[in-house]
């Protein structure tokens, strides 16, 4: 068999990216002299606001049968000479609950496209047009637990697509505060820290009553070189009408299929 080589492996890695810098603790009042200042009680590691804000964006999330969002992605990866590169990436998502998702995504490095229909997991390259298969789960929480664990790379914003995404995130979270209130693209949105054993990570929440998650960066304290992968989502339909052939694949004209696994025709 012909292999394709590298160009179809680093799409598959591409695509499946859009799916899940360290900042001090919760601020504290400058210190006066020590005879007239009491001491400052210490912030709780957790706080109960960040939780309840996390858990209603969560449960709009939850809520949503079907909905649409634009993920626009920086990702840090470490250059074989040891400076960090980044890559930039945007990405269209679609998903249909419980078993349907659709995303499309060009960026610096390659173009590519996933499709999944409740049985079959498919990604084409669109500089390539080669694509690949592999029967799926019958569920998104399950799919994404299997493309994480083959392609053996963090999905930072899986969190937002599984059935709840409370649950998912807030697995190990050991710190969490709120900044403050901030402004994205003109939005009202307030700011939160968490952190657990493998990451560091915030995420930046609409305020009123469609708390749908802004921002999201991620540090993984684990990874070599502690990358960070930040995330800016817009364009949020919660309510979107969404066809199904837009979950079916069908393979353009000339696309020539490989092996998931080995990357040959």
């Amino acid at each position: 068999m012909k292999k394709v080589g590298a160009g179809f492996i680093l799409s598959v890695w591409i695509a499946s990216a859009i799916f899940l810098c360290p900042t001090p603790g919760p601020a504290q009042a400058p210190a006066g002299p020590a005879a007239a200042t009491a001491p400052t009680p210490a912030a709780p590691a957790i706080e109960p606001a960040a939780l309840e804000r996390l858990k209603k964006m969560s449960d709009a999330l939850k809520g949503a049968e079907s909905f649409r969002f634009t993920a626009r992605t920086l990702r840090e990866q470490r250059s074989a000479a040891g400076p960090m590169l980044d890559f930039y990436m945007a990405s269209r998502v679609a998903v249909a609950r419980p078993n349907r998702v659709r995303v499309d995504s060009s960026g610096d490095v390659v173009s590519a496209s996933l499709w999944y229909d409740g049985k079959t997991v498919t990604i084409l390259s669109g500089k390539s047009a080669f694509y690949g298969q592999a029967e799926a789960p019958p569920t998104i929480d399950e799919t994404l637990r299997v493309l994480s664990e083959r392609l053996q790379t963090p999905l930072p914003v899986a969190g937002f697509l599984v059935k709840d995404p409370y649950a998912r995130m807030i697995e190990g979270v050991k710190v969490a505060f709120e900044v403050g209130p901030v402004r994205i693209d003109g939005v009202a949105c307030h700011h939160f820290v968490f952190s657990e054993e493998d990451a560091d990570w915030q995420i930046w929440i609409e305020d009123g009553d469609r708390p749908v998650p802004r921002r999201l960066a991620v540090v993984y304290k684990k990874i070599e070189g502690s990358p960070r992968v930040v995330t800016a989502m817009s364009d949020w339909n919660l309510s979107a009408s969404i066809p199904a052939s837009e979950f079916a694949f069908q393979a353009p004209a000339g696309a020539k299929k490989v092996d998931w696994a080995t990357g040959q025709k």
